[in-house]
């Protein structure tokens, strides 16, 4: 809780400057947490004291005249609140929000606010690791790969149910196809994550334009992972594990760049095709992107000035420059997997050596 309370709209404003997280809610868009928070933040300053409306000179009399001038002051209605509007408004702020986790997730939004709102594309293009932790359920297959769809067979936290298939790979999906589970150990499931690891971390190397049997990937990967140039390639997974198996639920944690919705809940349904059943994801959430993770975010009821301002100050020490502008391709984040033997471990994996 903040130790201190804040009544003066404008010294508020001046501290509304920096970055900031909030934890954003299920089944809820980004474009509409983003008026949630400014409606939060603009009903909350226009209840503080503002300042006074501005006055007007007004100078009266003519000179022909040989009288002198009358200079008086008068209420300026292009400044009155009545006339105007409210004092604070959404379009008066200056906000960039850094990642899009989609309609369906929940979880870590990276705020840019004020004079950092131009920083916001560095953070996007400093290419930092995301994590996943997604939910599932074996079994059944919808038409969007997602619990809301229609039954027809997500470090991002993805859980996920087998046994069914909807049409959307999520639970919100149609259900279209139901299947057997049984067969499903938790072994199973880690003998094919860790190959869907293995391939992207071959991947990886590929995106930065190194051959595989060279010296310079072996240098590359005895310092850690290695971060795609550009922002615009294919979905690279850096680590993928599974945190709980409850038949007919899972949940794994993924560690990814450059993803979007539709490739992790192809995941969550990949996974489960492998296994020779079916799987939906039924709950995504994100749960770190970059240094910023959910213990620092803010929840819906905490989207006030004092919090928000707290939590400034809190993320000041996290943004360094080399988290807006990296120095080095390799990924320095010491709570990314990471392995000084990843490239023999790749190698063994992708069959290109055998030990």
């Amino acid at each position: 809780m903040p130790s201190f309370e804040l009544r003066y709209a404008p010294y508020v404003w001046r501290l509304l400057n920096g970055v900031f997280v909030v934890h954003k809610p299920h089944n809820k868009t980004v474009l509409a947490t983003r008026r949630s928070l400014l409606k939060k933040l603009c009903d909350e300053l226009n209840s503080m004291e503002c300042r006074p409306p501005r006055e007007l000179v007004h100078i009266s009399g003519q000179l022909s005249s040989g009288e002198s001038l009358k200079v008086e002051t008068r209420q300026s209605f292009a400044d009155d609140p009545l006339v105007v509007g409210q004092r604070y408004q959404p379009q008066d702020f200056s906000l960039s929000i850094a990642n899009n986790p989609g309609f369906f997730a929940s979880g870590v939004v990276v705020v840019f606010m004020g004079r950092m709102a131009k920083s916001a594309a560095d953070f996007q293009n400093g290419q930092h690791l995301r994590v996943y932790e997604m939910k599932g359920r074996f079994g059944f297959a919808t038409d969007n790969c997602r619990s809301d769809g229609k039954i027809i067979e997500k470090v991002y936290e993805m859980k996920g149910r087998f046994g069914f298939a909807t049409d959307n790979c999520r639970s919100d999906g149609k259900i279209i196809e139901k299947s057997r589970f049984k067969h499903v150990t938790e072994r199973h499931i880690g003998r094919v994550i860790s190959k869907i690891q293995a391939n992207h971390q071959t991947l990886m190397f590929k995106t930065m334009g190194v051959d595989l049997k060279s010296q310079e990937a072996y240098e590359l990967a005895a310092k850690g992972m290695v971060r795609p140039a550009v922002r615009k390639t294919t979905p690279i997974i850096y680590g993928i594990r599974l945190t709980e198996f409850s038949p007919p639920d899972f949940t794994v944690e993924v560690e990814c760049i450059n993803e979007f919705d539709e490739f992790l809940y192809q995941l969550i349904h990949g996974i489960a095709l492998k296994l020779r059943t079916s799987a939906m994801c039924t709950r995504m959430r994100v749960k770190r992107y970059g240094p910023f993770t959910t213990e620092d975010s803010l929840l819906m009821k905490h989207w006030t000035s004092e919090h928000i301002i707290e939590n400034i100050e809190q993320c000041k020490h996290r943004l360094q420059p080399h988290v807006l502008q990296p120095i080095s391709a390799v990924l320095s984040d010491p709570t990314a997997l990471s392995d000084h033997d990843i490239f023999l471990d790749t190698l063994k994996r992708s069959g290109e050596i055998i030990k």
